[in-house]
């Protein structure tokens, strides 16, 4: 993959993301949930409209606020099936196997596209 093509799949999901982050959020209003996150209004806004790039450590903290299990973020962006986690216990025991390992590669696509860190989500 060139790296055209990786900054357009990043910028995807980084929307996909800002989405699934929009609809766990609701009913609250962008300023409440930076209250709850610690973080301005602006940075929530940055996150939904996918302007800015979050560390799986932001993502991590966001679940933990939205009181969803880890990983859910990612599986509603589109980073893992979710048909995955409907299975048996070993078929579970996979998937979350797999979530890890999107998990890192989120990590390594992020070090590789975006040097700056968090951007505005502090």
């Amino acid at each position: 993959m060139d790296e055209s093509t990786v900054r357009a799949v990043n910028e995807d999901r980084l929307q996909a993301l800002g989405w699934a982050i929009y609809r766990r959020r609701m009913p609250r209003t962008q300023v409440e949930f930076a209250q709850l996150l610690g973080v301005s209004q602006g940075a929530v806004s940055l996150w939904e409209t996918g302007r800015t790039n979050l560390n799986i450590e932001t993502i991590n903290r966001i679940e933990g606020k939205l009181r969803v299990y880890p990983g859910t973020l990612l599986i509603e962006a589109g980073y893992v099936d979710r048909r995955l986690l409907e299975g048996d216990a070993a078929a579970r025991l996979v998937a979350l196997r797999l979530l890890e390992h999107v998990v890192e590669r989120f990590r390594v696509e992020h070090a590789l596209t975006h040097d700056t860190g968090e951007g505005a989500n502090a």
